[in-house]
């Protein structure tokens, strides 16, 4: 009899990561209002290579078709970056 080798499984699962709808996340945090929200998707998409912090912003976003997901944890790291200053 051959005795097979066995390979260890090394796959990692990534970090689960919460995806939310812009009304979801107005909903979840009632300081950012769903205008607010839209504003900060509208000047994070034009404004990428003007403001440094928006396009830390713009790596929270996740547009599938028309819709724009929000990854809520990177979107909270960015509130906490610009705490010190003007985010925009």
């Amino acid at each position: 009899m051959i005795a097979a080798a066995v390979i260890p499984q090394t796959t990692q699962t990534p970090p689960c990561r919460t995806l939310l709808t812009v009304r979801q996340l107005a909903a979840r945090h009632p300081a950012f209002t769903e205008p607010a929200i839209r504003c900060l998707i509208y000047k994070a998409a034009h404004n990428r290579a003007a403001v440094p912090q928006v396009s830390v912003l713009d790596t929270a976003l996740r547009r599938v078709g028309r819709r724009v997901l929000i990854d809520e944890s990177r979107f909270l790291a960015w509130v906490d970056a610009c705490a010190g200053g003007d985010a925009m």
